[in-house]
């Protein structure tokens, strides 16, 4: 009751200036963690498509080195791929036929790495791609020849958190204009609620001024 009282005693214009505010904020609320939700998705299935992409060009690069087992030229494709991919490519591990690994580029934690090495390893029993649920682990077969001879495996991990960081990063000067943009829209509001009640309020206190002369004709609004 004392609350229900408090709110009565506030001025109509204050109280419909609160509703306003209190209905933009939560729209903006709204609108900027959807949009930074979709960013961060688009973010992520860019890097899921890359990292498959990219992958299979790697590991169709080094076929003739796997082949031949030319680790110094292995090496010089993942480095090479580090310098064009450093931002989101984490570590790879390229193993031959049997299972051995040849070479690997580590950027990762341990577990990352056995992880790694159990993708790329199945690649080599099973010929086919393989892929973690997040997209983010990929390990591909590495062909040679005519046929597409299977003669190894390459796995490489991969990461969105460079564009997640670049994003987090413009949330504030987001909230920054949104916050203008909230300000602009209350000064706005109050602009036109006065307009609005300004000329009524006038010709009500107007008319009651004449009834208390003791014009009885005036009319009432």
């Amino acid at each position: 009751m004392a609350l229900l009282k408090l709110v009565r005693s506030i001025p109509l214009f204050a109280r419909v200036l609160a509703i306003t505010a209190i209905l933009s904020s939560t729209m903006a609320v709204l609108i900027s963690v959807s949009s930074d939700n979709a960013a961060r998705e688009v973010a992520k299935a860019g890097v899921r498509e890359l990292a498959a992409e990219v992958t299979e060009l790697v590991a169709l690069g080094i076929s003739g080195a796997v082949r031949f087992k030319k680790v110094e030229d292995i090496n010089a494709q993942l480095e090479r791929l580090t310098e064009f991919e450093h931002r989101n490519f984490l570590a790879a591990a390229v193993y031959d036929r049997e299972g051995v690994l040849l070479t690997s580029l580590q950027g990762s934690t341990r577990d990352d790495m056995e992880r790694l090495a159990d993708h790329a390893l199945t690649v080599v029993q099973t010929g086919a791609e393989n892929t973690s649920e997040d997209g983010l682990l990929v390990a591909v077969p590495v062909r040679f020849g005519a046929s597409g001879e299977v003669i190894g495996s390459l796995g490489a991990l991969w990461t969105p958190e460079p564009f997640l960081a670049t994003l987090t990063e413009g949330r504030e000067e987001q909230a920054l204009y949104a916050a203008l943009l909230l300000i602009g829209s209350l000064v706005l509001t109050a602009i036109f609620l006065l307009v609005s009640f300004k000329r009524p309020l006038a010709a009500v206190i107007n008319r009651v001024e004449m009834l208390a002369d003791g014009n009885l004709a005036a009319d009432v609004p």
